[in-house]
């Protein structure tokens, strides 16, 4: 009985290896032992955000699951492993400056650079917007654009504003210079 069972278990597994190279062939073994398993072309691929992607960022080939691919934004020190640029060769944990003097051995500093300048700007808080090594959003944005600038501007209070009573989901930076300007809005 045990070798009957041994030799049907294996069986099973050559099978489901033989079939599993196609999508369509691993649909209907699968279907032949589980009820509702989905058609290929109906199976949607979400991001781990629970969001669906875009066509940018999705893999699609033999698979019945798209695959979901996360591009990644480097800081160019991260991204070429030059660690120590940053980090303190004896205490890695410790910056080799504090910020934003650390960030402005390579970036611009925006804090001469505009009449109005961005609070986080002012303070040398570069990375209360910012990642330091790898970011999904451009610029190494910690989130997506709205999102991070009403972790600080009360979104209720800005929605009071006339212009800004339809802006939708509108990424502020399409009018406003997040780094500073030559009013107090920040106006591009």
């Amino acid at each position: 009985m045990k070798q009957t069972i041994n030799i049907l278990f294996t069986a099973l597994l050559a099978f489901t290896v033989m079939v599993s190279c196609s999508t369509d062939k691993n649909r209907k073994a699968l279907s032949f032992f589980f009820d509702g398993v989905p058609q290929p072309d109906t199976v949607a691929a979400l991001t781990d955000t629970g969001s669906r992607p875009s066509e940018s960022n999705v893999e699609t080939g033999d698979s019945a699951l798209a695959r979901v691919v996360t591009v990644y934004t480097l800081h160019y020190p991260f991204e070429e492993k030059e660690c120590m640029s940053c980090h303190n060769e004896n205490s890695p944990g410790e910056m080799v400056l504090p910020e934003p003097d650390l960030c402005y051995m390579c970036h611009d500093d925006f804090a001469n650079q505009y009449e109005v300048v961005h609070g986080a700007v002012v303070l040398g808080m570069c990375t209360s917007c910012h990642q330091a090594h790898q970011s999904r959003y451009n610029y190494l944005l910690k989130m997506t654009d709205q999102t991070l600038c009403t972790q600080c501007h009360d979104l209720e209070q800005v929605l009071q504003n006339e212009m800004h009573s339809d802006i939708g989901d509108t990424e502020c930076t399409l009018c406003h210079n997040p780094h500073g300007g030559s009013d107090q809005y920040l106006i591009r």
